[in-house]
């Protein structure tokens, strides 16, 4: 979920993460690690594809919308992208419980 960072050229992905599997706050607790370390290293469990592009003619939303539905499966949207305010450089900036962390991939 995290390491998006090597797709695409000067790109900032701003990801929302829903929630942590209880495993990851015991994890986080016991090492006393702080939450950036915690979503760099870890992807909480979460288990899926992502679907980024261009969505200028609607099918990137409408497609996995129709999938999902037709599937019974789930569908989430956690994030957006923008240019990076690195140039040339990609990163990613996770916000996890209303906190921003980041960028936690450069």
């Amino acid at each position: 979920m995290i390491k998006r960072g090597h797709v695409g050229n000067g790109i900032c992905y701003y990801k929302e993460t829903l929630r942590a599997l209880p495993i990851f706050h015991l994890i986080q607790e016991e090492a006393g690690e702080t939450w950036r370390n915690m979503l760099k290293t870890f992807s909480f469990g979460v288990v899926g594809i992502e679907v980024i592009g261009d969505n200028s003619d609607g099918y990137l939303q409408s497609t996995p919308k129709f999938v999902s539905e037709k599937s019974g499966i789930d569908l989430f949207e956690l994030g957006k992208t923008s240019q990076s305010n690195t140039v040339g450089k990609n990163e990613v900036v996770v916000r996890y419980k209303g906190n921003f962390y980041g960028p936690v991939w450069k």
